[in-house]
């Protein structure tokens, strides 16, 4: 059997007759390909690719033989890269999946073991075969880019400047993937196909840009220069070394915090144990309004599109009446605002520590049989932030510094500055008798500036390191009314300006019944900015703190949560939005998550997972592990304290956890599986 040259219609059935080492020998040239839903023009190389992923079908003959099995289909003019193989995979594999789950329960396991081997088989044959096709990058190919004349014309006016920086970046990555004059560069190649980190290729084709020090702050003059052409200032060497310390020192104590963290988090998750088949028939909805991507702009990060995040989630169709599946091509759903099945929202499943696969959604066929479902959301949300703290340096571009945009509710009385770092108080406060109130612990300094000549000689951040204000203004009936104002952005504290602290030496301050400095803005120029936040970037170590702080809460937020009426879907939508600022999290992960932190009553001690009808809070993590079961308490810490507590006594409001099995081993493994014990199996 060969094939030369000709434009002959083959059956893809008939390849499987062949190997694919068989295939590699007797395929020459293009060729049609006839697949059960229709026929593709391919070659030979693409063919033997796709063969590799065909050994599921070899196993498995019951399974239609379909287009988007071929590599021809999955590349749609994309170039194979280091993730190709991947998704060829997971169509076929899901395609198997389909065609056998009603008679063999556990082929999503053999499908698990089946990818495996089959990547190990081209990996093995790919290095071997392909030897001879290597290619490596020449300095010619960086000089090509950088000589384009779209990237000369943007390096010739560069300033030193975020924005100027920007410009070059965009239009050297819109060359390397647009520009046909140099689509066979080996550089622009490697991008394409995702073989290199684009942006690190950006800092050897632009310029290096902003950097930082290890403590995020941003260093104020960037470096104009590329890897490519070297460092020629001293400057420009120092400050450039700091990301080598930044990736030293991430890798010791934030990475540990990081790793702590993720411990207490699956010790926490692993009381939701079981995922159970079916619909538990919840009527509980999220309400969910599906937005669009955005790119990051004025220093913000952007926003991927929703459905990427909630495929495989289920929604109520309004029209239909039946639970239908978001995928990410329901492009029609952009916009509206949909009713979602969410565990959290109360799955009524039995099981008090399972949950149904319809409120987990369509991910659940990922997850292999007899997991601690639990277990696996926390293990899969957390590798995906410490991987990244670990890996600070290679991610590391011109730091941006995320810019102040104003809450809804603070715009009555705070703006910001042209520049976007400073606040600026509202013109109409000067006809309230305006005045702001800052904790003292929030301005230490605050009697230096009553002790120097000039203020100026003062650091502004050694006076004030603000979080919160509260502002006081008196209404037409003389009754004065007091709102809290949040300056923190991106865990950045804001202090008083320079002009402020002038304003405060001259006025003076007041101080309330509990000891809080009260500034009144009589004879302030609102024309002037009030506050700055520093140059600081948000950097990995931050936002995984960020992160911790939502899902761990503490008494005092806890609280706050209750004065504020925060409810459980309020945090859901903080921990998605925040978790996917950075990475890339399904809502199903999200949901059991905040499922796990929730109990039904803090006040009433029942630790216990909120099911059905049940409304739940967000727990306390170092209160909710403890109480819950013994088990966990004695693989988290502080094993005196579980032990001496009388809680640890009390039955009500316990939860089973998979940790028990090591305290009270056969009285769990008779609760759990009683049938062994009936049997005599022990």
């Amino acid at each position: 059997m060969e094939f030369l040259n000709s434009m002959i219609t083959v059956s893809a059935r008939k390849l499987l007759q062949h190997s694919t080492e068989e295939l590699k020998e007797i395929l020459r040239g293009p060729f049609f390909l006839q697949f059960d839903d229709g026929v593709v023009e391919t070659n030979a190389f693409e063919t033997y690719y796709s063969s590799f992923g065909w050994d599921m079908h070899r196993q498995f003959p019951k399974t239609p033989m379909l287009a988007k099995h071929h590599l021809t289909h999955q590349l749609k003019d994309k170039l194979v890269g280091s993730d190709t193989h991947r998704t060829l995979f997971n169509a076929v594999s899901w395609s198997v999946v389909d065609a056998y789950k009603d008679e063999d329960p556990e082929i999503v396991e053999k499908m698990a073991e089946a990818v495996y081997l089959a990547t190990n088989r081209m990996q093995n044959a790919m290095v071997v075969g392909l030897e001879a096709s290597a290619v490596s990058m020449d300095l010619l190919d960086y000089i090509e880019i950088m000589k384009h004349p779209e990237v000369a014309q943007v390096r010739a006016k560069m300033e030193p400047n975020a924005t100027s920086i920007d410009l070059l970046n965009r239009t050297i990555s819109k060359v390397m993937h647009s520009d046909p004059s140099i689509e066979d560069n080996t550089i622009c190649l490697s991008v394409r196909a995702k073989l290199v980190r684009e942006a690190q290729m950006l800092q050897c084709l632009g310029v290096r840009g902003f950097t930082k020090e290890i403590n995020s702050d941003v260093f104020p003059h960037p470096i104009m220069r590329g890897f490519t052409e070297g460092m020629r200032k001293f400057h420009d060497a120092l400050i450039e070394s700091r990301s080598a310390s930044m990736s030293l020192f991430y890798s010791t104590a934030p990475l540990k915090l990081a790793e702590y963290f993720a411990r207490k988090l699956q010790l926490l998750c692993m009381t939701v144990e079981r995922l159970h088949k079916g619909d538990c028939g919840s009527t509980r909805y999220l309400n969910f309004t599906i937005r669009d991507k955005e790119p990051g702009t004025n220093g913000r990060p952007g926003r991927k599109c929703d459905l990427d995040i909630l495929e495989g989630k289920y929604y109520m169709d309004e029209e239909t009446q039946q639970l239908t599946m978001v995928r990410k091509s329901d492009k029609h759903l952009i916009g509206k605002q949909l009713k979602m099945r969410f565990a959290f929202m109360g799955c009524k499943h039995a099981d008090k520590n399972g949950i149904c696969e319809t409120c987990y959604g369509a991910l659940a066929e990922s997850v292999p049989k007899g997991s601690n479902i639990g277990h696996v959301t926390s293990s899969a949300s957390t590798q995906q932030s410490s991987q990244l703290i670990l890996s600070t340096k290679h991610f590391l571009g011109s730091s941006v510094i995320e810019l102040i945009e104003i809450n809804e509710l603070y715009r009555p009385f705070i703006k910001a500055s042209s520049s976007g770092t400073e606040y600026m108080f509202q013109p109409g406060l000067q006809k309230l008798n305006a005045k702001f109130v800052v904790a003292p612990w929030s301005a230490r300094g605050m009697t230096d500036v009553r002790e120097v000549e000039n203020v100026r000689r003062l650091g502004i951040t050694h006076v004030s390191d603000i979080e919160a204000i509260t502002i006081i203004t008196t209404d037409e009936q003389g009754e004065m009314i007091f709102t809290p104002v949040d300056l923190n952005i991106a865990r950045r504290n804001a202090s008083m300006t320079y002009d402020m602290l002038e304003h405060i030496k001259n006025t003076g301050w007041d101080f309330d019944e509990k000891g809080n400095y009260v500034v009144s803005l009589e004879g302030w120029d609102f024309n002037k900015s009030a506050f700055t936040l520093p140059m600081r970037d948000h950097n990995m170590s931050d936002y995984a703190k960020l992160i911790t702080g939502i899902i761990e809460s503490s008494k005092e937020k806890h609280k706050k949560r209750q004065k504020n009426q925060i409810t459980p879907e309020q945090v859901f939508f903080e921990l998605y939005d925040t978790l996917n600022s950075r990475l890339s999290v399904n809502a199903a992960l999200v949901d059991v998550i905040i499922l796990a932190a929730m109990v039904k009553s803090i006040d009433g001690k029942d630790y216990a997972i909120p099911k059905g009808d049940d409304i739940g809070e967000i727990g306390v993590t170092a209160m909710t592990i403890p109480n819950r079961s013994s088990g966990p308490a004695m693989a988290f810490e502080k094993h005196r304290d579980a032990l001496m507590s009388t809680d640890s006594f009390n039955p009500e409001g316990r939860a089973d956890h998979p940790m028990d099995v090591f305290i009270c081993p056969q009285e769990t493994v008779m609760h759990r599986r009683p049938d062994i014990f009936k049997s005599g199996r022990r």
